[in-house]
């Protein structure tokens, strides 16, 4: 063959082996797709580690986010704020205050979007000193049900903060009921935010024939997200009774009357002067 064709021969021989290497490796590699609702990506950003204990970094977090709000057997009106983030201050699930004593006036909500938000695409950003007003119903029956809402501090507390006081400083929630803003029960705070930041309220409420409403006195600047008024599982674990909270009762009554006479949202009263149909 001659040297030429020797080394020709050997330049071939070696491309084919190294060629053959490669698709061996790439029939040993495997894609696994990623569980649950989260996924990250691996470049820039901050550090974690990877499965091959090699560091790795998150810049993006991806979430799967409900727009209209949740969950559907919510007796709350609108309990993850998705529908009352609106400018002006209208008919709205969520009424927000400046209260003090005998008067109440109402302001707009001012919301967050995004990842700021526990769940859904919209929550509340809160002032201390407002009060937000939840309109809801009562379950069917006299059944009792389990009232709920996070909090979350709009500035992260300090890393020596005692976390039982993190979540109970940010805000008052009470169960009221509706026509006559009078309270049935205060909501627990956790003992510590979870892992999101965010601080559980929390309460077990017993039946009532009239609508059930979550009235919230802000103490802290703070996110709120996620509230709900679930009818109560026969079997569901009881929560103990909560001391109620001290509210004002002067201002909690002149929100009372401020709804009573704003923000009726059973049936319409007659407007004076326009005959109705009788049938």
């Amino acid at each position: 063959m001659g040297e030429i064709g020797v080394e020709a021969m050997r330049t071939l021989v070696c491309a084919a082996m190294v060629s053959a290497a490669s698709l061996a490796g790439c029939t040993q590699e495997s894609v696994h797709p990623l569980g649950g609702g989260t996924s990250t990506s691996t470049s820039g950003g901050s550090s974690s580690s990877s499965g091959s204990g090699q560091p790795t970094t998150i810049v993006r977090q991806v979430f799967q986010r409900n727009p209209w709000g949740g969950p559907p057997n919510n007796l709350l009106v609108d309990g993850d704020f998705e529908l009352s983030a609106a400018p002006g201050t209208g008919q709205y699930g969520w009424t927000v205050f400046t209260a003090a004593g005998l008067s109440a006036t109402q302001i707009p909500l001012v919301s967050e979007t995004g990842g700021t938000c526990r769940t859904g695409l919209r929550c509340a950003n809160a002032s201390k000193g407002q009060v937000l007003f939840g309109r809801g119903t009562a379950p069917a029956n006299m059944a009792t049900s389990h009232a709920s809402v996070y909090g979350k501090p709009s500035t992260p507390p300090a890393p020596d903060a005692n976390p039982a006081a993190v979540c109970s400083g940010l805000f008052n929630a009470t169960i009221v009921l509706c026509d006559t803003t009078s309270i049935l029960v205060g909501l627990k705070p956790a003992l510590a935010p979870s892992d999101d930041g965010f601080c559980e309220y929390s309460a077990d409420v017993p039946g009532s024939a009239v609508a059930l409403c979550l009235y919230i006195d802000m103490k802290e600047d703070a996110i709120v997200d996620s509230a709900t008024l679930l009818p109560t599982p026969s079997a569901a674990a009881k929560i103990a009774p909560f001391e109620e909270p001290l509210i004002d009762q002067q201002r909690l009554h002149a929100i009372g009357d401020y709804i009573r006479a704003h923000k009726r949202l059973d049936e319409p009263r007659p407007v004076p002067g326009v005959r109705e149909d009788v049938r």
